[in-house]
């Protein structure tokens, strides 16, 4: 069974051991409402490969209950980034913040920016303040 033939209640109850098990092919064929659906523990179980997957319609279907559980080694790419809502912003936490690169950072928006807290910015070094637009 093909996985994007799955319920969002049937990939919610996918394992760990089931996410980490899937493709990048399979990433790539769920669509927004299957995203979504992933658990917390799920999201936190993502690879990197699995997360490059992501296509910017899916980064948009992403909760702001699931970003901050991305394991913080995971970085989104920059066009991921660029289609993240304020929402969606504020929802990623220091530790993750800190993990971008200068290039990263460059990219975010002041709409998206402005939805950072004080909490937030708290990760960020010299360099990546510097390249705040």
């Amino acid at each position: 069974m093909a996985i994007s033939s799955l319920s969002a209640a049937q990939i919610s109850a996918l394992s760990v051991t089931a996410i980490q098990g899937l493709t990048t092919t399979d990433i790539q064929s769920l669509n927004g409402t299957q995203i979504a659906a992933i658990s917390a523990t799920g999201i936190g179980a993502l690879a990197d490969t699995q997360v490059a997957a992501l296509s910017t319609t899916q980064v948009k279907a992403l909760t702001a209950t699931q970003i901050p559980k991305f394991a913080t080694s995971v970085v989104f790419d920059v066009t991921q980034l660029t289609q993240l809502s304020t929402q969606q912003v504020s929802a990623l936490t220091s530790t993750q913040l800190a993990a971008l690169d200068t290039s990263h950072i460059a990219v975010l928006s002041a709409t998206q920016l402005g939805a950072l807290s004080a909490t937030n910015f708290s990760g960020l070094d010299s360099t990546q303040v510097g390249q705040l637009n």
